[in-house]
């Protein structure tokens, strides 16, 4: 990853939502200054994801499309702008995808767009739609999708795979409010994807599945090895919401594992309503590699994206997108680490 790519020169509020962690505190900022969005964004109201290689090119996606968008954010004033739309078709289902996750690998120069592979959050029926991830070359000029491509993005369902991973494989297909399985967190680092699950939760744990990407788009799904599983202990209820690689190993956001009710299903596993969103990093291989960061203290609604836009030794600083406002309701964040 590339780091320091946008200058750090926020007009900062009052630090909050300070919590301990090993070495010291870290502290999370909201940036004074909002960040306004011009254009036509898909799905508007419902960002769920995005991944930038430079601070400044983002490529979004929302979970009621069935395209990618290309955006760029500037400042002085803070804008994010929305641009060319990439359809994205899996080839099953004619309904929206899902579209949960985006991340974006710097040594393989791939983007991937990911599906919740969950059923439907109503009735809990089978969405084929839902279960796809999408890999997209990147165009070495703008460090962005090319917004007209002569043959689509290769996709692939992680279904038949899922179904076979131990500690996973009972909760594919089931309804998302009895803990069914939902995928809402990607990163990449060194051509490695790392997915995680907003649910199912088990005992205040949940998955990241780690697994080569290469493989999963050059070889049948019945070849693909099972993946390396981390069980990261976020706590009571809390599942992935998105994750996103840092110098020292990833960020990851995390809010209820479960869903709103339905009249289907008036019973819902670990939902509390959307109310708190935390930050943690995680350090794979580390003895003590859960830190908790604090909770977010302005989400506007649900905390769905996480894109770390720059870093230096000091500070974080990363864009929220929200599912449930206007345009994603994009918030900046400056992360003080700990010393």
């Amino acid at each position: 990853m590339k780091y320091s790519l946008i200058p750090l020169l926020f007009c900062l509020l009052p630090a909050c939502g300070q919590d301990a962690t090993s070495g010291g505190k870290w502290s999370i900022t909201p940036v004074a200054k909002p960040v306004v969005t011009e254009g036509s964004f898909a799905g508007n109201a419902d960002m769920s994801g995005g991944a930038t290689l430079d601070g400044t090119g983002i490529l979004l996606a929302s979970n009621e499309t069935r395209c990618a968008q290309i955006a760029r954010l500037t400042k002085d004033p803070w804008r994010l702008m929305a641009g060319e739309q990439i359809p994205l078709n899996p080839p099953q289902g004619a309904d929206e995808c899902d579209f949960e996750a985006v991340a974006v690998d710097p040594t393989t120069h791939f983007y991937y767009v990911l599906g919740s592979h969950g059923v439907s959050k109503k009735k809990g029926h089978a969405r084929p739609e839902q279960e796809a991830l999408f890999r997209i070359p990147v165009d070495p000029a703008t460090k962005l999708p090319a917004p007209v491509q002569a043959t689509p993005p290769a996709s692939v369902s992680l279904r038949a795979w899922l179904q076979r991973v131990p500690g996973i494989d009972e909760f594919v297909g089931q309804p998302l409010q009895h803990n069914g399985l939902s995928l809402e967190g990607l990163a990449c680092r060194h051509g490695n994807l790392f997915i995680g699950c907003r649910s199912p939760h088990r005992n205040g744990e949940i998955a990241i599945l780690e697994v080569d990407a290469a493989v999963l788009f050059s070889e049948p799904a019945a070849a693909w090895p099972l993946p390396t599983i981390h069980w990261l202990p976020l706590g009571k209820g809390l599942g992935v919401r998105d994750l996103a690689p840092v110098q020292n190993g990833f960020l990851v956001l995390a809010g209820d594992s479960g869903v709103v009710t339905t009249p289907k299903y008036p019973v819902s596993e670990n939902y509390t309503g959307d109310k708190e969103f935390s930050l943690f990093l995680w350090q794979p291989g580390k003895p003590e590699n859960l830190n908790r960061i604090g909770n977010l203290p302005t989400a506007k609604a649900s905390a769905e994206g996480l894109i770390v836009l720059d870093e230096t030794p000091d500070i974080i600083s990363i864009l929220i997108l929200h599912d449930g406002a206007y345009n994603g309701g994009p918030v900046l964040y400056s992360l003080s680490k700990p010393r």
